[in-house]
């Protein structure tokens, strides 16, 4: 069954249509599926149970193209975390479309079909801490694991799902061009903002010593 085929062979409360999100609850979490206007298929997922010490409960999968990489099938993806009280503003960037840009190794029909495997995919693979931890090794030139822009994928292993990083994936992506051309362009931003910090300080050391000056006149 093709990705696709998915959404026209589920019943009831599993069906997206007309661009609406129709929700799927089921304690502790709610599950919550959308096909964007660009074809992009949105998943945005609550966590009753989240710990209060992470700031968030929801978080949101907005899946993109897919690629291969050292044999592997990754798909570009954009992530958000945010809390689902949180307000909701129309042509701003609001928590929830806040987006991190990642790499993930997901098997889509489990995604969409079962909510073990999802869980695993939104809670434990796309763990803020986890992949900004990823994102900042990604902008290193020598990290001790290189990644990029990847974070892994989820696997079933001891009668669970659990996540897992490929070295071979995390390497290929970390020393691509994209990746190299991202990491200059992140060390010149680093640079600028060095630059900017150093030209006001210079700016306020000059108006306090004309202020003595003055002064002391």
């Amino acid at each position: 069954m093709s990705f696709f085929d998915i959404f026209k062979n589920k019943k009831e409360n599993n069906i997206i249509k007309n661009n609406n999100a129709i929700n799927k609850t089921s304690m502790p979490q709610e599950i919550s599926y959308l096909r964007e206007n660009n074809g992009n298929y949105r998943i945005d997922f609550l966590d009753h149970n989240a710990d209060f010490k992470q700031f968030y409960d929801s978080t949101r999968l907005v899946i993109g193209n897919s690629k291969v990489i050292s044999n592997k099938l990754v798909y570009d993806c954009l992530v958000s975390w945010y809390n689902h009280s949180d307000a909701e503003y129309i042509g701003q960037i609001d928590s929830r479309r806040d987006y991190k840009h990642v790499l993930a190794e997901l098997d889509i029909n489990l995604l969409f079909t079962d909510e073990n495997y999802c869980r695993a995919v939104m809670i434990d693979l796309l763990n803020q801490k986890r992949v900004e931890r990823y994102l900042a090794s990604g902008l290193e030139e020598q990290p001790e694991i290189p990644c990029g822009e990847y974070v892994g994928g989820i696997r079933f292993k001891n009668n669970s799902y659990t996540k897992y990083f490929d070295t071979d994936v995390g390497a290929k992506v970390h020393f691509s061009k994209e990746m190299s051309e991202k990491r200059a362009e992140y060390k010149l931003h680093q640079e600028q903002k060095r630059q900017n910090i150093i030209n006001s300080k210079k700016a306020m050391i000059q108006k306090l010593q004309e202020e003595i000056d003055e002064i002391e006149r």
